[in-house]
């Protein structure tokens, strides 16, 4: 009989690897690399809608992490949760996972994925001039804040800079202890906007002639005053 024929790879195991470069911790941190959250979400349009597992420790001692059966194609890599710290950079084979998609190919095994925190991030406060005392109450709903004002920090196109966001108080002062150095678009909101899509240079246009243009390198402390803006603007 003769048909179609079928080439079977195995699927890609990617080692993760953590450069702790933080200065200010001085205790050391069991299961750190496990704590960061670190997912890869597939960035093809047929591709899986849910992140890559984790391969299970092998030992209570175990704090090794290893993205198992992780399919050809192409992904973001998503990591959160740093105390006292920033991610600085992550790496995988030369290439800059922070700005550029991690590429999965067929049979070649990936090089692994390196993580690199530190502390030396900027040190931001700031004020809100227009804020409203009486603005709505907050109702926390799955882990966000309905009508709670936030600042948020849109890194400029090719700029060093990571997305942050930062709840304003109820007398409309804010706090950033580790803001990424690079170039920001700093924007106070009645409310977190529904569709900030900060890696879409086309979306974040309408965002460009507002809030507050930043420049922060290592260590810098800044003081800002913001005016509040409507998300409906």
């Amino acid at each position: 009989m003769e048909g179609l024929s079928l080439t079977l790879v195995p699927s890609n195991s990617i080692e993760v690897r953590l450069n702790d470069e933080r200065t200010k911790s001085t205790n050391a941190q069991p299961g750190l690399l496990r704590n960061l959250g670190i997912m890869l979400v597939s960035r093809d349009e047929f591709g899986a809608p849910n992140t890559v597992g984790i391969q299970p420790p092998k030992s209570p001692q175990d704090e090794t992490i290893v993205f198992s059966n992780v399919s050809p194609g192409s992904y973001r890599v998503r990591a959160g949760g740093i105390p006292y710290g920033y991610i600085a950079a992550v790496n995988n084979g030369g290439n800059d996972l922070l700005r550029q998609p991690l590429v999965v190919g067929f049979g070649a095994a990936t090089p692994p994925i390196e993580i690199t925190i530190r502390d030396d991030g900027a040190q931001i406060d700031g004020n809100v001039e227009n804020w409203r005392k009486e603005q709505m109450p907050v109702v926390i709903h799955h882990f966000s804040r309905i009508g709670q004002g936030v600042v948020v920090f849109l890194p400029i196109a090719d700029s060093t800079g990571q997305f942050r966001q930062t709840w304003i108080s109820s007398n409309g002062d804010f706090n950033l202890p580790q803001l990424p150095p690079g170039e920001y678009r700093a924007i106070a909101f009645d409310h977190l906007p529904e569709d900030l899509e900060y890696e879409s240079a086309e979306a974040m246009r309408k965002y460009q002639s507002r809030g507050q243009l930043l420049r922060v390198i290592a260590g810098q402390s800044e003081h800002l005053r913001l005016s509040l803006e409507s998300e409906s603007q």
